[in-house]
């Protein structure tokens, strides 16, 4: 079969990649870490950064809270969704049963502008302050890094179907 009938082996890789860090993120989190994240009363912004984009892939919607800085105002808060989510008993299993393949485009924006796009929002960054967060970050970054890839590879394989048509 010529090379123009083939998936990039390159692109095969780096999807293997993707999902070797998602699963590697799970095995470097300690339930004590986690434990640890969810009690948090006052979290630092980046541990929020990461709920937040935690809920945002598992399509869990904020609370409205009256404003710290204006308690007249409301503002959307992901803190407690997050506690939510991570006392889950089920959490675990939801990480590693995630359907990367159903990420909607609309959640890849918002995850890529709010944080991938944000020098801050990094992994070593996030280790400063919370190994299970730094965890969740990768995670996060495998999860969406193989999304995009295979959907490189499925357009991929869509051209080649209509070429041998």
């Amino acid at each position: 079969m010529s090379s123009l009938f083939s998936i990039d082996p390159f692109q095969l890789s780096q999807m293997e990649a993707s999902l070797n860090e998602a699963a590697t993120a799970i095995d470097t989190l300690y339930l004590v870490d986690v434990v640890t994240m969810k009690t948090l009363a006052r979290p630092p912004e980046k541990i929020k950064m990461v709920g937040k984009a935690l809920c945002i892939l598992f399509k869990v919607k904020p609370v409205r809270i009256p404003d710290p800085a204006n308690p007249s105002k409301h503002i959307e808060d992901y803190w407690g969704p997050t506690k939510k989510l991570l006392s889950n008993s089920n959490f675990i299993n939801m990480l590693i049963h995630f359907d990367r393949e159903k990420i909607e485009a609309k959640t890849l924006r918002i995850l890529k502008e709010e944080f991938f796009d944000n020098p801050q929002f990094t992994y070593e960054e996030l280790l400063k302050v919370s190994k299970a967060a730094a965890g969740f970050y990768k995670w996060i970054k495998g999860t969406i890094t193989y999304y995009e890839i295979s959907k490189q590879v499925t357009a991929r394989r869509v051209e080649i179907e209509g070429l041998q048509a």
